[in-house]
């Protein structure tokens, strides 16, 4: 496993976050947004908010992932998606490879009429957790999409093959946490991260060579710890 190189410089910024910052974002109509995720030993978990519609007909979470970082159709590395149709019974989960994934559980909480958290738990096989020294090759960058009868298909095919330029495409890497795991392997406390720019805003994951804030919380989301860190490469 490469050994990722990192500029740490832990501050006191529990007051810093405290604020508007970590308040949850406003509502988006007809929009996919919010997302969360956590690994817990090889369980994935992402949860996500979602304003498009009531998923009366049917509705479809695809995770996929991504060879290299590189958000585009041709770069799809593997596939996860659970589906649910209500008109026909259809309750399945399905991956391209199912050496890759194994389902864990699903669920669906409506926080107000027109909003609702998705939350889909995945298990991974060994081969995302081993960081290979040429990241091109690596296979941990994933991506989330939403489909219902509201929210079709094509709306993301109309952005490859860069995916990352649709607002609703969520995606994240989980090198930053592969490394904390290295840094704090003694520590067996549950916890996530969750990445911000110096500025406040919500980062999907890790930046190369760019300052972050790096805030660890537990399982009641509460903050434990908070740095600002570069990786480098």
């Amino acid at each position: 496993m490469k050994t990722i190189k990192r500029v740490v410089t832990t501050l006191s910024l529990m007051l810093l976050f405290c604020g508007t910052c970590f308040s949850q974002e406003e509502f988006r109509k007809d929009s996919v947004w919010g997302l969360e995720w956590n690994l817990q030993d090889t369980v994935l978990t992402v949860s996500f908010l979602s304003s498009c519609g009531e998923t009366n007909e049917w509705y479809q979470i695809q995770v996929r992932s991504f060879l290299g970082g590189v958000y585009s159709r041709r770069n799809i590395y593997d596939m996860a998606q659970y589906y649910v149709n209500y008109q026909t019974g259809e309750d399945f989960f399905g991956t391209t490879n199912s050496e890759k994934y194994s389902f864990v559980s699903i669920s669906i909480d409506t926080l107000a009429p027109e909003l609702k958290r998705y939350t889909l738990s995945i298990t991974l096989n060994e081969e995302y957790f081993n960081i290979p020294d040429d990241l091109s090759t690596y296979v941990g960058y994933f991506g989330v999409l939403f489909h219902n009868q509201n929210h079709k298909h094509d709306l993301y095919d109309e952005y490859d093959p860069d995916y990352t330029q649709y607002s609703h495409f969520m995606y994240f890497d989980l090198l930053g946490e592969l490394s904390c795991r290295v840094d704090t392997k003694n520590d067996a406390e549950p916890y996530r991260k969750v990445y911000y720019s110096l500025s406040g805003k919500p980062l999907q994951g890790m930046k190369e060579n760019e300052p972050m804030v790096v805030v660890s919380k537990n399982d009641k989301d509460q903050i434990i710890s908070s740095e600002i860190t570069i990786w480098r490469p």
